[in-house]
């Protein structure tokens, strides 16, 4: 085997090793929820309406918000957290 197969060898079973360390990857990123939630999401986890989520946010002690355009975005772990 000439180096030039070794290194060519070399490369393919890295490549093959990246591949397959990325359909992991990506396997778990498919099972685990998202990590910003939308506002009737929030509502739906906490058992209320719609209506008492955005109470809940515009509260002086409410959950914090991300904006995304027009959008408020929750990060799952807070309203988890508030449920508790």
């Amino acid at each position: 085997m000439t180096p030039a197969d070794r290194v060519n060898a070399a490369v393919a079973e890295l490549a093959a090793a990246l591949r397959e360390q990325l359909r992991v990857e990506m396997a778990e990123a498919r099972n685990d929820p998202p990590s910003l939630i939308d506002v009737p999401e929030a509502a739906r986890l906490l058992g209320v309406s719609r209506t008492t989520a955005y109470t809940l946010l515009d509260a002086p002690e409410g959950l914090p918000t991300v904006r995304v355009g027009r959008r408020r975005l929750i990060r799952r772990v807070d309203v988890e957290a508030f449920a508790r």
